[in-house]
């Protein structure tokens, strides 16, 4: 132990000097127990002064728990975003010796980890884990991916202050194809499984086969030919349209009313003067005299879709089209920002509805489909069960 006292005790006044510390060696102890070694009244490493092994082992320990969980797939990546990964992701920006090597082998568990829910690339994980939001990742500091970023953060502690600078983001990182799924990702929002899924897929962290499976080439229950999307376009899933677009509607109407302090007005018919005034917009905002118009469709008929709008209610529309893989219409872009709408939070919650609504409407779906085959069955055998 006298050895290893000594060069703990010599490694750390080399160090305590780059950051204008002077330790006196002769006051200076440390003690052994269970094979750690502390010094200072910290745990360190024998060969380092570091934390990470501990960090590292207490982390991989609570992923696996949440990895275990009964819970949802995105209750588990938030989970390991917000809980595991500072339990280990911390200990570079307060260690003296940080091996980078060590905090490499977490990313890979991390990412093993959240691959194996859905069969995809944990290299991949890592990186959409890492990239900025604004790059189509979430930004988290996972410890083997951010090091250099965070020991250079560490590196600009003042030892009179106490303050440092924060970590720079992995502006090299990028997620192409994303939109703003990463949002939804990130959020507290908590998506189903299926939905979360179709997300995952859209920011390439697939493959995953499709979650909707179709009966046959023609839909159960309304005959029409089935498509990717038909489920979501079926007239036996209506509700769910309809729920999905006022609930977008009304987030704008409350975003409007107390950002901008406008009267916001739902549905005024007298705004539309010509022969087709059976159709009224969404909004209509009495202090600028224009009028709001919420649209989801497929993305192919985005930009169709928004010059009906404008043909239906006239140029002083703002028709705010989005498409059901969470893009946007550029005009329509330009309409939020007039607005004063954060677009990022208000496209994370509009594809968040989105999803959860063709959850929702997929369950239903099937429940009458089952419903139909059992009902046809029972007439097929007088109410026998089959043998």
């Amino acid at each position: 132990m006298e050895t290893d006292a000594t060069e703990i005790i010599k490694h750390a006044t080399e160090l305590a000097k780059h950051y204008g510390l002077t330790i006196n060696a002769g006051k200076c102890r440390s003690t052994q127990r269970d094979q750690e070694v502390t010094f200072l009244g910290a745990p360190v490493s024998r060969q380092r002064l570091s934390i990470a092994t501990k960090a590292i082992a207490k982390a991989t320990e609570a992923l696996g728990l949440v990895m275990k969980a009964p819970i949802t797939h995105h209750a588990k990546l938030t989970l390991t975003r917000i809980n595991v990964i500072p339990m280990a992701n911390y200990a570079p920006l307060v260690e003296m010796d940080s091996p980078l090597d060590d905090y490499e082998s977490f990313d890979k568990r991390v990412g093993e980890a959240l691959a194996g829910m859905l069969d995809s690339s944990p290299a991949r994980w890592v990186e959409f884990l890492a990239a900025p939001k604004s790059n189509g990742g979430l930004g988290v500091h996972l410890p083997g991916a951010y090091h250099k970023h965070l020991r250079n953060a560490f590196n600009t502690l003042g030892v009179g202050t106490g303050h440092r600078e924060g970590v720079a983001p992995r502006t090299d990182l990028h997620i192409d194809n994303c939109s703003y799924a990463n949002l939804v990702l990130g959020s507290l929002m908590m998506l189903p499984d299926d939905a979360f899924r179709r997300l995952s897929v859209r920011c390439g962290l697939g493959p995953i086969s499709p979650t909707d499976r179709h009966l046959s080439s023609n839909c159960v229950l309304c005959g029409a030919r089935m498509h990717e999307d038909h489920i979501q376009n079926c007239i036996h899933t209506q509700l769910y349209r309809i729920t999905r677009h006022d609930t977008i509607g009304y987030w704008l109407h409350d975003h409007i009313a107390t950002r901008r302090k406008w009267t916001v007005i739902h549905e005024q018919k007298t705004w539309v003067e010509h022969a087709n005034a059976n159709q009224k917009p969404d909004l209509f905002l009495p202090d600028t005299n224009q009028a709001i118009d919420v649209g989801i469709v497929q993305p192919k008929s985005v930009a169709s879709y928004y010059k009906a709008k404008i043909q239906a209610y006239g140029a002083r529309t703002m028709p705010i089209i989005l498409g059901t893989n969470g893009t946007i219409h550029e005009e329509s872009r330009k309409h939020l920002e007039y607005l004063g709408v954060d677009i990022p939070k208000f496209m994370a919650y509009a594809i968040f509805v989105i999803e959860y609504q063709h959850h929702k409407a997929t369950i239903d779906y099937m429940a009458r489909v089952n419903s139909g085959l059992k009902g046809k069955m029972a007439a097929a055998t007088d109410g026998r069960a089959l043998s």
